[in-house]
C-alpha cells in the first residue's frame, strides 16, 4: 500500500491452523519507494453543493448503521460554511465507513485460485488519477478536503462498458457510500478487484464471471464530478498497485513461479488453471 513505511512495518508470513495455533516467519522482500503525486481538483460552488445535496443524506444513513445509533435528521444546508464542512466530511470521513462495509468481504476470500494469467485493464487508458496520488479538493484556492487514491481513476463516457479484468466471483454489487454504485470481484487467494462510480451493475452477488465479460457501465455515482470508473486491486483488503498485475513478466516471476515452487515442495502436481 502507498503508506507502507519500511522503518516501522514489516512483511511476514503467518500460518494458523484450525484451532488457532499461529506461527510467524520473516521473508525477503524489497519495497520500491515511489513518489506519489499531489493532485488538485478546483471545484465550483455549484458542483460542491450538488454533491453535498446528493450524497450527504446517504452519509447520515450509513453512519447510523455503522455506529448502531439512530440516524440524524437530515436538514438541507443553507450557508456556504455548512456546504464546505459537509463536503469535507464526505471526503475524509465517509471512506472509513465504506471500509467497514468492505472488511467482512475481504476477511473470507475464496481459498481456490479463480484468476487465470495476467489481468486485463477494465477499460481504456485515459487515466486521470493514479494509485497513491493525494487529491486535494479546492474551492476558491482553499482546501476543502483531501484523500489518497487507492487505485486508478479513468475518465469515461457515461454508460461505457466495464469488463471484468479476470475470472472471479461477485461478492458485492450495490451502492457503497462515496464510491457510488460498486461491484467487487473475488479472484481467490485474498485478491479482489473493485469497480466504482458505476451507472448500472449488470451482475448479482454470487455470479461467476469470466475475463472480459461486461459487468457494469460507467457513470458518476457517489463522490464523482464527471463520468468515470474507479478501479482498485485489493490484497487481503489492502489497496495495492494495479500495474504489476497487468505485467505478464512480473506476474510470472512473483506469483506463478512461487506457486509452482510451493507445489513442488509439497509434492502437488502442478497444472495450468483452466
Amino acid at each position: 500500500p502507498p503508506e507502507f513505511d519500511e522503518k516501522k512495518e514489516a512483511v511476514q508470513v503467518i500460518a494458523r491452523d484450525a484451532v488457532g495455533n499461529t506461527s510467524f516467519a520473516s521473508m525477503y522482500y524489497r519495497v520500491a519507494n515511489r513518489r506519489y503525486r499531489p493532485r488538485k481538483n478546483e471545484l465550483s460552488t455549484e458542483k460542491l453543493e450538488k454533491i453535498v445535496a446528493n450524497l450527504y443524506p446517504s452519509f447520515l444513513s450509513d453512519q447510523a448503521k455503522h455506529t448502531g445509533q439512530a440516524a440524524v435528521e437530515y436538514i438541507p444546508a443553507v450557508r456556504a460554511e455548512e456546504f464546505v464542512e459537509r463536503f469535507r466530511v464526505l471526503v475524509e470521513e465517509y471512506p472509513g465507513i465504506v471500509e467497514s462495509v468492505l472488511k467482512p468481504l475481504f476477511a473470507k476470500p475464496s481459498e481456490s485460485r479463480l484468476w487465470n494469467d495476467r489481468f486485463s485493464r477494465p477499460c481504456g487508458r485515459r487515466v486521470v488519477l493514479n494509485f497513491g496520488d493525494t487529491l486535494t479538493y479546492e474551492l476558491d484556492s482553499s482546501s476543502v478536503g483531501r484523500r489518497r487514491i487507492g487505485g486508478f481513476t479513468y475518465r469515461q463516457s457515461r454508460g461505457a462498458s466495464v469488463a471484468a479484468t479476470n475470472r472471479g466471483k461477485v461478492v458485492y454489487a450495490g451502492r457503497l457510500g462515496a464510491k457510488g454504485n460498486t461491484i467487487v470481484l473475488d479472484h481467490g487467494f485474498g485478491l479482489a478487484t473493485l469497480y466504482s462510480h458505476l451507472k448500472d451493475i449488470n451482475r448479482l452477488e454470487g455470479d461467476k464471471v469470466d475475463q472480459g465479460e461486461e459487468i457494469a457501465t460507467s457513470g458518476s455515482s457517489g463522490l464523482a464530478f464527471y463520468p468515470q470508473l474507479g478501479f482498485e486491486f485489493r490484497l487481503h483488503g489492502l489497496p495495492v498497485r494495479p500495474a504489476e498485475w497487468w505485467d505478464e513478466n512480473w506476474l510470472r516471476g512473483h506469483i506463478e513461479d512461487k506457486i509452482a515452487s510451493a507445489k513442488t515442495l509439497l509434492g502437488i502436481k502442478s497444472r495450468k488453471t483452466p
